[in-house]
């Protein structure tokens, strides 16, 4: 931490140094400020494939998680709240800065058929970031990592 001689200084000069000094002690002890911010809402569409079925799974902020059905066949009825390890793995995955860095989307190489389009949506810090994949795809390992979540998450609440 750096040291200041207030005394050297011209008598006029001491008050503005010294709130100076107190501004940058009070930054230094302050919370560490990430890019990042806080997560909100995520959203997973799972659509396609064979089956044509169209769901929703979204996790609130809070934990609680609800699938919503399009089309296809729909999974039982309620919400589940969503364990707070896996709840806290989830938006460490999302806020962190290399997942807002993903691009648009992530496609297999021509050729496949019958796939299904993951397309996530997350609120981060005020911004809404969007990414999508589609199987066959060799996404990034952090969206991977938060459609294996959000894939748990879907098929906990379908089951019957």
């Amino acid at each position: 931490m750096p040291t200041f001689q207030l005394q050297a200084m011209h008598p006029s000069v001491r008050p503005v140094a010294l709130i100076a000094v107190l501004l940058q002690l009070a930054a230094c002890g302050s919370a560490p400020r990430t890019s990042a911010g806080v997560a909100g809402r995520v959203t997973l569409e799972v659509s396609g494939g064979f089956t044509g079925w169209d769901r929703i799974v979204t996790v609130e902020s809070d934990g609680t998680a609800r699938v919503q059905v399009i089309q296809g066949p729909s999974p039982s009825a309620g919400s589940k709240q969503i364990e707070p390890l896996v709840l806290a793995r989830l938006h460490s995955l999302v806020s962190d800065p290399a997942f807002a860095e993903l691009d648009s989307a992530y496609l297999p190489p021509p050729g496949g058929a019958d796939l299904q389009d993951y397309l996530v949506t997350a609120e981060v810090g005020g911004r809404t970031l969007k990414t999508m994949t589609r199987d066959g795809a060799d996404p990034p390992a952090i969206l991977r990592d938060v459609l294996r979540i959000l894939n748990e998450i879907l098929a906990q609440i379908s089951a019957p």
